[in-house]
């Protein structure tokens, strides 16, 4: 991950915390997430929340049966879904690292979820081919990577120079890459992937823009 997209994310999250990302998604949409989750997961198999934060989505899903992974770049999530985790009497493996050089061998999830617009986070194309590279990397030939993020504004095209927007969320700046079709076929493009999906989906509300690819 480039040098700036990992400052900005870290002074982001440092100063949110775990309570004031919690406060920025309603009960509604976090229900929304997780039901949308539970359909397209595979009931058996591993999976990797990849920017699980505190494990908001990580640890409900393995309380409903799934076998997760998850994995961040804030030290500071890691050891809050840590303890959430015990507190919640599940066991899954939290480690702190960059999507963009996961620390796992290839073929070992069936799938991996980024959600909650982390894969926004990165501002650079560079960057967002290496994550997308590395996802694919770590999926069985049989898996599936599925990314959440805002979708675009309603107009025709976004000029290039128009995509990084700044924006107040808990009162805190945060940064992020304004995605569409067009910037998501161009990075799947230069990763050499060919067979993806890109929809439109509900979110309890709010219109979320979804990448699906296999390996």
């Amino acid at each position: 991950m480039s040098a700036d997209s990992k400052k900005k994310i870290k002074v982001f999250y440092d100063s949110l915390g775990a309570h004031g990302l919690a406060d920025l998604l309603s009960p509604v949409r976090h229900t929304a997430y997780f039901d949308f989750l539970k359909k397209v997961l595979p009931a058996q198999g591993v999976v990797l929340d990849c920017a699980c934060g505190y494990g908001r989505l990580t640890i409900p899903l393995a309380q409903a049966g799934y076998t997760l992974h998850g994995i961040d770049f804030s030290q500071k999530f890691i050891e809050q879904a840590r303890a959430y985790a015990e507190a919640g009497k599940v066991a899954i493996p939290f480690m702190v690292g960059d999507m963009c050089d996961l620390p796992y061998p290839d073929a070992l999830f069936d799938a991996v979820i980024c959600m909650w617009s982390s894969f926004s986070e990165l501002l650079c194309q560079a960057d967002q081919v290496q994550a997308l590279t590395q996802m694919r990397r770590v999926i069985k030939p049989t898996g599936f990577v599925c990314i959440d993020m805002p979708c675009p504004p309603d107009q025709e095209s976004i000029a290039d120079e128009e995509r990084v927007s700044q924006a107040l969320l808990g009162g805190h700046e945060h940064v992020a890459f304004i995605h569409d079709e067009h910037s998501l076929r161009a990075c799947m493009h230069a990763c050499g992937i060919t067979q993806f999906l890109i929809t439109r989906v509900d979110m309890g509300g709010v219109e979320r823009l979804i990448l699906m690819y296999h390996s």
